[in-house]
């Protein structure tokens, strides 16, 4: 460990998919006994961006998932999350559909035997047909 090792943050893995990939990758940095120094050293990272990481304020590559994995043998484990991070990371930003606002602008006429005048580019034509009632 550091010589001058910091009290680690509490992390909050049901907060979000990325909260849980972070708390998941102290999890198996801590089960092997490696500081953020340590581990970063070993894929070549910054502690700062695997601490980041942990914390959920940064999102990993695949690239540095997968060092990681190798380095911790967590056998693709945390590459394997980040595809149901980025899955629901993705579902939960897509923002809430907005209506389609339609200008229609049309004329309503009564269907003549003969065949339809051509109608102007950029207008409609709704034609009424007589009603057939069935009694």
């Amino acid at each position: 460990m550091d010589d001058m090792a910091q009290t680690p943050s509490t992390l909050t893995p049901h907060v979000s998919p990325r909260h849980f990939l972070g708390a998941e990758l102290r999890c198996w940095r801590q089960h092997r006994g490696l500081s953020l120094t340590q581990l970063g050293h070993a894929i070549h990272a910054s502690a700062d961006l695997l601490c980041k990481v942990e914390k959920a304020t940064r999102t990993p590559t695949e690239s540095l998932l997968r060092r990681c994995d190798e380095e911790l043998r967590t056998d693709g484990a945390l590459t394997r999350l980040l595809a149901f991070v980025e899955h629901l990371t993705a579902t939960e930003a897509a923002p809430p559909p907005q209506p389609i606002l339609i200008k229609i602008i049309a004329e309503v006429v009564h269907a003549p035997a003969a065949e339809p005048e051509a109608t102007p580019p950029g207008r409609a034509r709704l034609y009424s047909l007589p009603r057939r009632v069935d009694r």
